[in-house]
């Protein structure tokens, strides 16, 4: 997984396809080369909204390798990743503070939400790369 300068991320892999047809062996169909795929992931189209104005909020570093680190203006006390997917996959609470550091394992383009008392402060785009 990549990222250019624009906000996109591009995913490469390989892939090998297979047919079976229960029944008639003589219909079974199998690929015994692989493909190789490319796409490009745009602006990503999920019900969050992104806040990127203001220097209240700090994402570091994006790209990151996994270790990033959110830092506020204001105090917060709960953070949410959510996947492109809208599925929660990483969630934490704590007493206020300005600075949080973590980490996410999986690769992938994420959306991240810090509260204060329960109430969104700011969301913004996070990209894991390896």
């Amino acid at each position: 997984m990549g990222m250019d300068g624009g906000g996109n991320a591009y995913l490469a892999g390989y892939f090998a396809d297979s047919l079976s047809f229960p029944g008639l062996p003589l219909m079974d169909y199998q690929n015994t080369t692989s493909a190789m795929f490319l796409t490009r992931i745009g602006d990503i189209s999920t019900n969050i909204q992104f806040e990127e104005e203001g220097a209240d909020l700090e994402i570091y570093p994006v790209p990151s390798s996994g270790e990033i680190t959110v830092r506020s203006s204001e105090p917060f006390t709960e953070i949410l990743i959510h996947n492109t997917m809208g599925v929660l996959v990483y969630r934490d609470s704590f007493a206020p503070r300005v600075e949080y550091p973590f980490y996410l394992k999986q690769v992938g383009y994420y959306a991240c939400t810090v509260l204060s008392k329960g109430q969104s402060v700011r969301t913004r785009k996070l990209v894991v790369l390896r």
